[in-house]
């Protein structure tokens, strides 16, 4: 039981960096804009049309997506698109993290 808590633990600190970023109102927009926007993905200026930040906002925010591997960027020129980022281990490592808590919440009633 000690090893299972203390992989629940170390699972939960690599998935901080994700959890954190999700967990911003802004941040989640951002998300939801680029899962519906062209593959190419948007521009800090499309971005900033739609949510209505500053532009030193926005980068912060960019910053954290891209810090936590949810986003990438393409470089066309001086242009800069964002795009999901098609490396979905980390999504996919916190999804499984929620799982395995719902198997450990059933083994301790």
């Amino acid at each position: 039981m000690e090893k299972e808590t203390k992989d629940l633990q170390k699972r939960l600190k690599n998935a901080k960096i994700v959890l954190a970023a999700l967990g911003n109102e802004i941040r989640q927009d951002m998300i939801v804009q680029l899962a519906s926007c062209s593959p190419k993905g948007l521009r800090v200026s499309e971005f900033k049309t739609r949510c209505k930040l500053s532009r030193p906002s926005l980068s912060h925010h960019i910053k954290v997506l891209y810090h936590a591997k949810m986003i990438e960027v393409e470089h066309d020129g001086t242009k800069n698109y964002y795009r999901l980022s098609p490396n979905r281990q980390v999504i996919d490592e916190a999804i499984g993290l929620f799982d395995d808590l719902k198997q450990y919440d059933r083994s301790l009633k």
